[in-house]
């Protein structure tokens, strides 16, 4: 949700009520943001590599798209072929599906905000490293995650 909404809602509502963002909004950021890195990657690949190695990059927007889980073993190739090329594109990759992953548990706020600070999700940790580029806002937000599965702003 953008500020426009959070201070009209404020406005119209008081200060009294809480603005909440449904994690779906949250996911749609973050996967925004990753794919708008996964664009700005190809298109510097496709300068600093040859026509045949780029081109083994083919379709790497719809595997990208997928849980690792369900990948081919081709599929699986080619990721660890992008991945070469480009190790911020793996960091963010892999903070997606951990954030994503944290998103689907049935826990709660705070099992799922001691998750992303613990050494269990190390790429939640390099979060604040590439946070700049990946959050476009700028904007802090706390997380508040299931049962309820919003973010508060």
């Amino acid at each position: 949700m953008y500020d426009g909404f959070i201070n009209a809602a404020k406005e119209v509502f008081g200060n009294k009520v809480k603005v909440v963002i449904d994690r779906f909004h949250v996911a749609k950021l973050y996967r925004g943001s990753f794919d708008d890195l996964r664009k700005k990657e190809m298109y510097r690949l496709k300068k600093e590599l040859n026509s045949t190695e780029y081109n083994k990059l083919k379709n790497v927007m719809w595997i990208l798209r997928k849980k690792t889980t369900d990948l081919k073993e081709d599929e699986l190739a080619t990721l660890k072929l992008l991945f070469t090329h480009s190790p911020v594109l793996e960091i963010s990759y892999t903070l997606r599906n951990e954030l994503t992953d944290i998103f689907d548990e049935h826990i709660s706020k705070k099992q799922a905000k001691n998750k992303i600070n613990s050494q269990q999700f190390p790429s939640a940790q390099n979060m604040l490293k590439y946070r700049q580029h990946l959050d476009k806002s700028n904007r802090p937000c706390r997380a508040n995650y299931p049962p309820h599965r919003l973010v508060r702003c």
